[in-house]
């Protein structure tokens, strides 16, 4: 059986035939009263536009056709001495010559142009179809990333609620449990409790219910604020305010988790107020101390410091004198719910906390059309640094540029 493509091609070029043969004859009607008017050239011409259009259209088999019947017809009915097949002047041998060579060449080369155009528009719908395959596979491999990414996101708040509220209801649980059970009656009147704890032992199971309700308050809090942050819900309300009453927001918030360790401050005299919601910079900032503490050696000092670029924004940064930060993970440590590891001699370290501080502080940070990231800490130390910097009013564009 015949394919219907190749019906199709048959068919075409059976109709470029008549049309061929249509076309010479309907030419030569129409051009052979007025030949003796009209040179030879022009009727040359028109039997050349009929060969391209042939060729065009209906491939080089029928061109072919339509240029042998144009130069037969030529020489017949327009070629003196005309309804002669005999050529009298040597030029108009010349001229039939040439008419049939462009003819038939020029023929050729219509029809391998359109063939050409045909095969580049088969290429293109070929190149299409790989580009539509490979968007579907592209596609694909998003979706299979994006449920990887999602697992890992599980696993990782899992851990976080593991540790961040499982470990406080624990001691919360333990601290009540115990002081239940000292308040219980030990004899059968009920006159007597015990009071084998003492106030000392009351007082510090109370503390300690104390710190780990503020300590699942904060993750809750935490939690909250990251939400708004992904919602987009993050309006910073401006005021003009000082980097002093920043900075000492932040280690007024920070006391607990600086636990009496050394802070050295650097701000610099002459600062800028900068217009920012103080409470949401105090806030990331707060992020960055508690987040330098937590990988620091209890004791070490921690540095935080202010400056001004330019005249344009003002940077914060805090540094820490711990196992600093890998290069490859600089980038990592702004999403949420990571937290990095390091090695020590007594083996990989994992570190305590949900990895939600220094992604908020991004959040907070970007809203104000800030910058921030981790880099190494100044001077040569040893240790981790992590700066941003805030534009002074609200009409400044953030800019790239590091510390001056």
């Amino acid at each position: 059986m015949v394919s219907g493509r190749v019906r199709k091609a048959l068919a075409s070029r059976s109709t470029g035939y008549v049309i061929a043969l249509l076309g010479v004859i309907s030419l030569t009607i129409l051009l052979e009263p007025v030949h003796f008017q009209i040179s030879p050239t022009t009727v040359a011409l028109t039997f050349l536009m009929l060969v391209v259009l042939i060729a065009t259209f209906w491939g080089s088999l029928p061109a072919l056709v339509s240029s042998v019947l144009a130069m037969l017809s030529f020489n017949y009915f327009f070629l003196p001495p005309v309804r002669t097949w005999t050529i009298s002047d040597p030029e108009n041998w010349v001229a039939w010559f040439v008419f049939t060579v462009t003819a038939v060449v020029t023929g050729q080369l219509s029809a391998s142009v359109k063939r050409r155009a045909l095969e580049a528009e088969a290429r293109s719908r070929e190149v299409e179809g790989l580009y539509e395959q490979l968007s579907e596979a592209f596609e694909l491999a998003s979706e299979t990333e994006a449920l990887r990414r999602s697992e890992r996101l599980k696993s990782a708040l899992l851990d976080a609620v593991s540790h961040d509220i499982r470990t406080p209801l624990t001691s919360i649980k333990a601290s009540v449990t115990t002081l239940l059970e000292d308040s219980a009656p030990t004899g059968s009147a009920g006159a007597e409790r015990s009071t084998g704890l003492g106030e000392d032992g009351r007082e510090e199971m109370l503390q300690i219910i104390d710190e780990e309700t503020d300590r699942l308050n904060r993750f809750v809090e935490s939690l909250i604020e990251l939400a708004k942050i992904q919602a987009g819900e993050i309006r910073p309300k401006r005021e003009s305010s000082t980097v002093g009453d920043i900075v000492a927001a932040a280690l007024s918030k920070a006391s607990k988790q600086l636990n009496d360790r050394s802070v050295k401050v650097l701000i610099p005299d002459g600062l800028p107020e900068i217009d920012v919601d103080s409470a949401l910079i105090s806030e990331a900032l707060f992020a960055l101390v508690e987040n330098a503490a937590k990988y620091s050696p209890a004791g070490e000092e921690l540095t935080i410091e202010a400056w001004s670029e330019n005249g344009k924004r003002i940077g914060f940064a805090v540094e820490d004198r711990g196992p600093g930060i890998d290069r490859a993970v600089r980038e990592k440590v702004f999403d949420k719910f990571y937290r990095a590891i390091h090695e020590s001699d007594a083996g990989v370290v994992y570190p305590k906390g949900t990895g939600l501080g220094l992604s908020i502080a991004k959040g907070i940070v970007e809203a104000h059309k800030g910058t921030i990231r981790a880099l190494d800490p100044a001077r040569g130390n040893r240790g981790a640094r992590v700066e941003f910097t805030l534009p002074i009013t609200d009409e400044q564009e953030p800019e790239n540029s590091g510390r001056r």
